[in-house]
């Protein structure tokens, strides 16, 4: 019995001994780019990790070029999401392609590195997001817009507040369109 007991506590040790060599090790990345369109985007992904791809505007279509490898998911509770999963622990490629609202395409290459038996750390892509470019509003010539129009009717109160008071008149404003 005792035999018994030493071989399956043995069995038991080289089990768990392989279980803990298979965790694969990552190293997570957040991944920011400025623009959406011009140039396909690699992303690194992994066996049993997702990797989350936040746009600026709402997705309308996703299609995976290799759905048998990869799954993608888009949920229409969060617009400005997309969910990519590696299905296959072999390395595997494939392309994805998002369409938002507004027309735009985002074209991503989605990349499997597989679980190779290395001592280092893989890199995987835990959330890539896109953001809008910097830039300034310039309103048409011509238009002042909401602000501009707001800012001129105060001075014009103002001034005829101010006229009113040194004339001695009072109560008459010009009035508001």
């Amino acid at each position: 019995m005792r035999v018994f007991r030493g071989l399956c506590l043995l069995c038991f040790s080289f089990g768990t001994g392989m279980a803990f060599a298979q965790i694969p090790h990552v190293e997570p990345q957040i991944l920011t780019k400025a623009d959406l369109g011009g140039k396909v985007a690699m992303v690194e992904v992994a066996a049993r990790f997702v990797t989350a791809i936040r746009l600026p505007e709402a997705v309308n279509s996703v299609v995976v070029g290799d759905p048998s490898e990869f799954q993608v998911e888009h949920s229409e509770r969060e617009p400005r999401l997309v969910f990519v999963k590696a299905i296959s622990t072999k390395p595997t490629e494939t392309n994805l392609l998002i369409s938002t609202t507004s027309g735009r395409q985002v074209s991503l290459l989605l990349v499997n590195r597989g679980e190779i038996a290395s001592p280092g750390r893989r890199r995987v892509d835990f959330l890539l997001r896109y953001e809008p470019a910097g830039g300034f509003f310039v309103a048409p010539s011509g238009s002042r817009g909401l602000l501009g129009e707001v800012l001129a009717r105060r001075r014009i109160f103002r001034c005829a507040f101010r006229l009113s008071f040194r004339t001695g008149r009072r109560n008459r404003f010009p009035e508001a369109s």
